[in-house]
C-alpha cells in the first residue's frame, strides 16, 4: 500500500527549478518506497536545503534526492527484485543493515576522474572543500531513486568507494551496471583506473 504523499509547496518548486530534472521529489519515491511519514520527517522533508548560489552550477552533476532513512537490506526487501547484489567481501556484513535519519541527499551521479586509479588516502584528496564520501546506504538510495523515477543509472561509468569498511578492512565501493548494483570491498591500497570515489555535496 502506498502511503500519502506531500502536497507541493513553494520550496520544492524552488527545488525543481534550481535542479531541473534532476530533482527526485518525496511523492515520487514513496512509489517505490511505501513509508508512512511521521510529523517530524515530514517537516524534514519539507524544508529543502538548496542555494541559488551554489546549486545550479551542479545541475549538470549531481541529483537531489529524499533519503528515508533505510538500510540496504530494506530497499532490496520493499523493491523485491534482484536490483541489488552483493559481492563475497560485502555480503554478510553489518553496514547492510545500518538504517540513519532521514534527509535530503546531493549526490555526484558520477565520480571525479582526478579520483580514479588512486588509493583510499589519495582519493579523498580529490575531495572539493563541499564534499563529503557518502555510505554506501546513501549511495544505493539515490541509485536507485534516479533509476527507478528517471531511468537514469548513476554510478555506471566506474565503481566507487565509499564510507563504509568491512571486516578485513577495506572500504565499499559500488557499481550499477546492466546487472544491478554490486556492493563488494576491496583493500584501500588497490588502484585501478575504473575506481573512483563517491561524493556527496554538503547541505
Amino acid at each position: 500500500m502506498i502511503a500519502k504523499t506531500l502536497s507541493m509547496d513553494e520550496d520544492e518548486r524552488l527545488a525543481r527549478a534550481f535542479i531541473g530534472p534532476n530533482f527526485i521529489g518525496v511523492d515520487r519515491a514513496m512509489q517505490y518506497f511505501p513509508h508512512q511519514l511521521t510529523e517530524k520527517e515530514k517537516g524534514v522533508f519539507k524544508k529543502f536545503p538548496v542555494r541559488e548560489a551554489t546549486v545550479p552550477v551542479r545541475r549538470k552533476t549531481h541529483f537531489l534526492v529524499p533519503d528515508f532513512g533505510f538500510s540496504i537490506l530494506d530497499m532490496r526487501r520493499y523493491l523485491n527484485r534482484e536490483l541489488i547484489w552483493f559481492g563475497k567481501r560485502a555480503g554478510t556484513e553489518e553496514f547492510l543493515s545500518v538504517r540513519a535519519n532521514p534527509r535530503w541527499v546531493l549526490i555526484r551521479a558520477e565520480a571525479n576522474s582526478r579520483s580514479c586509479n588512486k588509493t583510499w588516502l589519495d582519493q579523498n584528496e580529490t575531495l572539493l572543500i563541499a564534499e563529503y564520501v557518502p555510505d554506501a546506504r546513501t549511495l544505493i538510495n539515490a541509485a536507485l531513486l534516479v533509476y527507478l523515477t528517471i531511468g537514469v543509472r548513476i554510478i555506471s561509468n566506474v565503481a566507487v568507494r565509499c564510507a563504509d569498511t568491512t571486516k578485513d578492512g577495506g572500504h565499499v565501493f559500488a557499481t550499477f551496471d546492466i546487472n544491478g548494483i554490486c556492493v563488494d570491498s576491496c583493500p584501500d591500497s588497490v588502484k585501478l583506473p575504473t575506481l573512483g570515489i563517491a561524493a556527496c555535496q554538503w547541505l
